[in-house]
């Protein structure tokens, strides 16, 4: 993936997915942890647009909380995340 072709919102969502991916103890950051680092980014155009269309991104953000946490964690060593072939 070529980050320097992405803004800097775009950039800094794909950088907080790896954290939240390493926060859950997953090895891979997947689409839903980029997802979940969009919905929660407070300065961007994503969670206005889903605003302004009358979308409630709180259950979605819950919905996807449920998904990270029934994906298989990692225990043990440091966990090095890397971007799953879906997201890359």
């Amino acid at each position: 993936m070529r980050m320097d072709k992405f803004t800097l919102k775009a950039q800094e969502a794909v950088e907080q997915a790896v954290q939240i991916a390493e926060k859950f103890k997953h090895q891979q950051v997947d689409c839903e942890h980029l997802l979940y680092s969009l919905l929660k980014q407070t300065d961007t155009i994503v969670p206005e647009i889903l605003e302004k269309v009358s979308f409630s991104i709180y259950p979605l953000i819950k919905k996807i909380e449920e998904i990270l946490q029934a994906k298989p964690k990692q225990y043990g060593q440091e966990i090095k995340a890397y971007l799953s072939n879906r997201l890359n």
